[in-house]
């Protein structure tokens, strides 16, 4: 995005039922650098290591987008940049 454009930032729920958006909030920003598309995600559930984990899902995305900068932090605060 170039500096003089504007960038929307989105609050999402998702209905885990449906596997659809909730919108919460839009709105407009000001974009002050140079960047690509940022997500950022608080999930709230319960937290399970091994197969079929979300620390598994977040290695899998890694693997298969090796241009994507992924900074995962899991809720024993261990960080991991892929």
């Amino acid at each position: 995005m170039k500096n003089k454009e504007k960038g929307i930032k989105y609050k999402i729920k998702i209905d885990v039922k449906t596997n659809t958006p909730i919108i919460l909030e839009k709105e407009e920003v000001e974009v002050k650098k140079e960047s690509g598309t940022v997500v950022k995600a608080k999930i709230i559930g319960q937290y399970i290591k091994g197969k079929q984990s979300v620390d598994e899902y977040i290695k899998l995305t890694a693997l298969i987008n090796p241009y994507a900068n992924i900074l995962y932090k899991n809720p024993d605060g261990e960080k991991f940049f892929y």
